[in-house]
């Protein structure tokens, strides 16, 4: 779990340096901008880790189910979710909805289907895959 904190930190950190290469859980090696200042988080691990790392500025983007996922009383720690977009969930994704954010970088569920980070990909935005559990 320290890795895959370390790895969010890193990548919400405000040190420009070049283009960081990250494995992802599905073992991708992805390509991320050295700041990011637009992200799209369809996994609620993830989510949550970027709340509690205070990067809620840096997300335009939220997963649909994560009142469901995360529970009601969330909004306490993270007011800006009652009116974030929501242009996807776990296994899903609308591409229209999230093209119109201009995300950096989408962060899904390890377990996401192929073809719905293949179209992300396709859009020419990178995904990194995640989840706190295998």
């Amino acid at each position: 779990m320290f890795k895959r904190l370390l790895l969010l930190a890193l990548l919400f950190s405000s040190a420009a340096l070049a283009d960081r290469q990250v494995t992802d859980q599905l073992n991708r090696t992805v390509t991320l901008p050295d700041h990011i200042t637009r992200a799209v988080v369809l996994q609620h691990q993830t989510l949550n880790l970027l709340v509690q790392l205070d990067a809620m500025p840096q997300v335009v983007g939220v997963l649909s189910s994560w009142q469901k996922q995360l529970g009601p009383n969330y909004l306490r720690l993270a007011p800006s979710l009652a009116k974030m977009p929501m242009p996807g969930d776990l296994t899903a994704v609308n591409i229209e909805s999230l093209l119109a954010l201009h995300p950096q970088v989408v962060f899904v569920a390890n377990y996401a289907p192929a073809d719905m980070i293949a179209q992300i990909e396709q859009a020419g935005i990178p995904v990194v895959a995640i989840s706190l559990r295998r």
